[in-house]
């Protein structure tokens, strides 16, 4: 599995406002569903170009991640592999965002030098575990921030 490029719809919108709304808007991204035991570590979930606002990534664990000590599931890059999700709480059932959790990137961040790829890792004793994950994300750049008449 491959990580998924995060991209916009075009911008050849018809009349100002519409394309200023285009600008504005919050985008969303589904990965491919990752099973521990049978995904490759670390799993590669999206692609995010320069001038992206990542704002939120949200983890869906379908099945508790069990079978080491500690259970882990973090998110983050090849650089910072837990820049987004850092705390243990993902392994457990349900949803998780990096809102709510101890990540030092918990209100955003913003890809203004450069692309990253965002990847996920877990536990490598890990035996149990299924989660998918969403991402949030906006145009960011100086365009985006100035009242142009």
């Amino acid at each position: 599995m491959g990580a998924k490029d995060i991209r916009f719809p075009p911008v050849q919108a018809l009349g100002k406002d519409v394309a200023d709304a285009l600008k504005a808007g919050v985008y969303s991204a589904k990965s491919d569903a990752f099973v521990v035991g049978t995904s490759t570590q670390p799993g590669l979930l999206f692609n995010v170009p320069k001038n992206v606002r990542i704002n939120d990534i949200i983890v869906h664990t379908t099945t508790a991640v069990t079978g080491a000590t500690p259970d882990t599931l973090v998110v983050g890059t090849a650089g910072d592999s837990d820049m987004f999700h850092s705390s243990s709480d993902t392994v457990n059932l349900g949803t998780h965002s990096m809102k709510y959790g101890s990540a030092l990137n918990a209100g955003g961040k913003e890809c203004s030098t450069g692309s990253i790829q965002v990847t996920a890792d877990w536990s490598t004793g890990s035996t149990a575990g299924g989660f998918w994950f969403e991402i949030l994300y906006s145009p960011f750049g100086a365009e985006n921030f100035v009242n142009n008449p």
